[in-house]
């Protein structure tokens, strides 16, 4: 019986699968660029200075008495003199400056990559079947087993073996 119920369970290889991929990946790239720069500059300086100077003098003369018996003086002649100078002076400069320049660059950029991937997969299924048996013939067998069991106990009692 117990062969009956231990038989009835089994389990079974199913499928295995082994994938590999390879991957190869190649890119090459070339930039080639070119600036030029022209650069004209023109500049123009002018400058005039004006330089005026005017002088006025105003010098006065005074011609005093001589002090009398209480030591005061009076003024007896005065002469004013004016005199008047006038400097002026101009001056113009002026000058012009001109640059001129060309700048050229040129660039090359080269860029070679490879790249490998590979990648391996297993797989391994197992499938396990249910038991065959159904639910009534496990607790039949049971039953019976326990059955055999009184019947055996009886059966010793009886003859006084147990």
């Amino acid at each position: 019986m117990l062969l009956l119920l231990s038989g009835c369970k089994m389990s079974q290889f199913f499928s295995r699968r082994v994938e590999k991929t390879n991957v190869e990946q190649r890119a090459d790239v070339r930039e080639t660029s070119s600036v030029k720069t022209d650069i004209h500059t023109i500049g123009k300086l002018s400058e005039q200075t004006q330089l005026s100077l005017d002088i006025t003098e105003v010098i006065t003369i005074t011609k005093w008495s001589i002090p009398d018996s209480s030591g005061q003086q009076f003024p007896t002649e005065t002469t004013n003199i004016t005199r008047h100078s006038v400097t002026g002076q101009n001056r113009t400069t002026e000058s012009e400056q001109e640059k001129k320049g060309t700048t050229e660059t040129l660039g090359t950029k080269e860029d070679k990559s490879v790249v490998n991937a590979e990648s391996e997969i297993k797989t391994d299924e197992k499938i396990k079947t249910k038991p065959a048996s159904t639910v009534w013939i496990t607790w039949a067998v049971v039953i019976l087993s326990l059955g055999v069991v009184v019947l055996v106990f009886f059966i010793l009692k009886r003859y006084r073996i147990l």
